[in-house]
């Protein structure tokens, strides 16, 4: 169907800049020189898994939309998300010997999943269902001159740029359970800072920013 079709063009495009983007994360984390050649390289083996993970996530977070509750499905779609980047994330680990050996593996690809319910339910749930109010309450009021289109637009890029980096300590935390079989959730925030402090909690977010941009 049309539909299908759409779902696997989008999962084939984002597909384009989501691997890159974990890559990226992994190595702020772990304060890696990102931008070696070598480490590039290590993304093409990984695609088609990427995209056919993501084509299911897609389908899925549909279902569950249809069938659940819209305020419950963002943290699904989030769990769903946490394992297509669990796939691309446990893959560099190890091809990076980030984790200790066996430590980081496709089985992980789950683990911190009520981190990526949080991360979620914050940046794709806020913008959802506060989007409206923000604009007729604050964007509006300030810029009385916008258009109706330019101030909605202008009120979900903000929050959906605020909300991103509200939740980006949830990504940062689920990677670390994800490339690490013996961390449990308290041990998560402790190896987190143990890294470099607060500053840990949002390397990276760059990038998640940038997808967003991309892609919604």
């Amino acid at each position: 169907s049309e539909k299908q079709k759409s779902l696997a063009l989008y999962s084939t495009n984002i597909t384009l800049f989501s691997p890159l983007s974990n890559l990226y994360q992994l190595c702020r984390i772990h304060s890696l020189p990102f931008l070696k050649f070598r480490n590039f390289a290590k993304i093409p083996p990984i695609i088609p898994q990427q995209i056919l993970l993501r084509y299911a996530q897609l389908n899925l977070s549909i279902f569950t939309k249809d069938h659940i509750s819209p305020y419950l499905t963002f943290g699904i779609i989030g769990i769903l998300q946490g394992a297509v980047y669990g796939h691309a994330t446990t893959h560099f680990a190890n091809q990076l010997k980030i984790s200790k050996p066996s430590s980081a593996t496709i089985k992980n690809i789950f683990r911190g999943s009520l981190y990526a319910f949080n991360r979620d339910t914050i940046s794709q749930g806020i913008p959802f269902l506060f989007v409206d109010k923000f604009r007729d309450s604050i964007v509006t009021p300030l810029f009385p001159t916008l258009s109706d289109q330019t101030a909605k637009w202008g009120s979900l890029i903000t929050l959906s740029v605020g909300s991103t980096i509200l939740s980006h300590p949830f990504h940062n935390l689920q990677i670390i359970m994800q490339i690490n079989s013996d961390v449990c959730y308290k041990k998560s925030v402790e190896e987190l800072y143990r890294k470099l402090g607060v500053k840990s909690f949002y390397r990276g977010v760059e990038s998640r920013i940038i997808i967003l941009l991309i892609t919604n």
